[in-house]
């Protein structure tokens, strides 16, 4: 029995080591071959390496093989002269190089601050214009029948804030969906995705601000109360666009501060006289 075990380990040794070599020749084994060139799992970008996607891999190895064939070809067919290629290939590697200096700078940017959020929403309304309408409410869907239910009709009801925070401890207890949130502003798609509160849609026109309305489907029942409603085409409240608003000012700061790089940069050159332009009107 003792020289069966010994046999099965030694087994469950080789065919351990057997796929690890295995694992081992799939990295080194070349995805693709043209020519002299190969392509190896370590040349892909790195969300290819990772992820598990047979056809994207597929897809790149085949860009990979149409951009040699290609290079091939115009070279063959001397699309392009020697000395022109090597001025654009100078060219294009600066711009990277430039390119990748210049978004180190932007990094280098303060997030923005509150006042300055404030001041561009305040000063570009025009940009903030709503394409739908746009509303603040307070909502919670139970289970049919809930025993809680009345106290949830009760307490939304109510407008003073004791309430609202003990309708959200509520809520958290008795609701399957709700929110008593009363600064969010939702879009109407976003409202009646919470069935039975999709019962709601043919009525958004006769929707009462501080009225409560009560809707029931098979399974559940829906209390809705409509706070604030914005318009279409009115300016969007600062609460609903805040994050987009702090994108715009960052995008301008970086803009910013990689223009006055760029010209602190010509201004140095030309102090130091490594930078001699002459007279560009003839």
């Amino acid at each position: 029995m003792l020289l069966w075990f010994w046999i099965g380990v030694l087994a469950s040794g080789l065919w351990a080591c057997s796929d690890a070599e295995k694992s081992t020749d799939q990295e080194h084994s070349p995805l693709a071959k043209l020519g002299d060139a190969r392509l190896y799992k370590k040349d892909l970008p790195d969300g290819l390496q990772q992820a598990q996607n047979p056809k994207a891999v597929l897809d790149y190895v085949r860009q990979w093989a149409g951009r040699k064939l290609l290079a091939a070809e115009a070279l063959k067919h001397r699309a392009c002269d020697d000395v022109r290629l090597e001025r654009q290939v100078e060219e294009y590697r600066e711009l990277l190089l430039a390119h990748h200096r210049l978004e180190q700078v932007g990094k280098r940017c303060s997030p923005p601050l509150k006042e300055q959020v404030a001041e561009y929403y305040t000063t570009h309304p025009d940009q903030f214009l709503l394409r739908e309408g746009i509303y603040r409410i307070q909502f919670a869907v139970l289970d049919r029948n809930h025993a809680l239910a009345s106290q949830v009709l009760r307490l939304m009801s109510r407008q003073d804030p004791q309430s609202v925070e003990m309708l959200q401890k509520l809520c958290q207890d008795a609701a399957v969906h709700f929110s008593t949130d009363v600064g969010k502003w939702w879009r109407w798609g976003e409202i009646t995705a919470h069935p039975p509160l999709d019962l709601l849609r043919p009525k958004i026109r006769q929707l009462k601000q501080g009225r409560v309305v009560q809707m029931s489907n098979q399974q559940h029942t829906g209390y809705f109360k409509l706070l604030e409603q914005k318009e279409a085409h009115s300016v969007a409240p600062l609460a609903f666009v805040k994050d987009q608003v702090k994108e715009m000012v960052a995008h301008r700061a970086k803009i910013k501060a990689v223009r006055q790089y760029q010209e602190s940069l010509l201004a140095r050159a030309q102090s130091e006289r490594k930078l001699i332009i002459y007279d560009t009107s003839q």
